[in-house]
């Protein structure tokens, strides 16, 4: 069965919060590989969060425009 106790759902949903927070901070501290680590780590408990996605999204695109900018 699909059925999930609530309070499983509930400590998963906190567990997500913490992972995106703690990435958001790393973000804020410049520190984009461990904001990336704490993502993912957020994604492996919900896959389809749309905040955590759009944050990863964020900071990979800040990083592939870095690079580029050191190329040219």
């Amino acid at each position: 069965s699909t059925y999930s106790h609530p309070l499983l759902n509930h400590e998963r949903s906190v567990n997500v919060k913490i992972h995106y927070r703690l990435g958001q901070a790393y973000y804020h501290l410049k520190r984009d590989e461990d904001a990336i680590k704490s993502f993912h780590q957020a994604l492996e408990i919900d896959p389809t969060n749309q905040e955590v996605l759009h944050s990863l999204s964020v900071i990979t695109n800040k990083a592939s425009d870095k690079k580029m900018d050191q190329k040219s």
